[in-house]
């Protein structure tokens, strides 16, 4: 999480609210995160993705998909924190985690490295089995999305109908035989 303050705790008044209330300061739930609460209220077909890695933020992205075991455990945490929406309330300690808190926020996950097997941004960790373990940490985020709790609660979407350039993607990483091409909303 890149700023716990302002995604959940962050208090908005009426004039910056999506609602036009402002927040209460004893709510246990505030910030960004509810903001884009109220507007899928406020427009039920909307879809919100929270996008993991990007230009600035891929730096540990080859660490978490190295090993089966960090791919597991990073997938998780995502999954736990954005779409569970398993949030602490006291961020950096984990006794003050509030199940379900954050809970609909978000209906996806956009993984956006930049770039695997490159350097990136410099500080950024790269290797050369990084596309390989991309691959591998989309299967697992696949296999843990597919998972029935969390199922219910989120779209495991990867589609090349929607997304015109995903085909040369499923193409390079064989996303085709590791994810299938199929789409679900659940």
């Amino acid at each position: 999480m890149g700023d716990a303050w302002a995604d959940y705790q962050r208090i908005f008044k009426a004039d910056e609210s999506v609602d036009g209330k402002a927040d209460p300061p004893i709510d246990s739930f505030l910030g960004n995160f509810k903001q884009l609460k109220e507007l899928k209220a406020k427009y039920p077909k909307l879809q919100v993705l929270m996008s993991l890695g990007g230009g600035t933020w891929s730096a540990k992205l080859s660490d978490a998909a190295r090993t089966p075991a960090s791919r597991s455990k990073s997938v998780a945490s995502c999954i736990d924190e954005f779409i569970k929406g398993d949030l602490e309330t006291n961020p950096g300690d984990s006794s003050s985690v509030v199940a379900g808190l954050g809970a609909g926020v978000f209906d996806g996950i956009d993984l956006d490295w930049q770039y695997p097997a490159w350097p990136g941004n410099t500080g950024n960790v790269y290797r050369p089995e990084d596309t390989a373990n991309y691959t591998a940490l989309l299967a697992e985020f696949r296999r843990q999305l597919e998972m029935p709790m969390v199922r219910r609660r989120t779209s495991t979407t990867c589609s090349r109908r929607r997304c015109p350039r995903a085909r040369s993607w499923h193409r390079r990483f064989k996303l085709r035989r590791s994810l299938g091409t199929s789409t679900g909303r659940t």
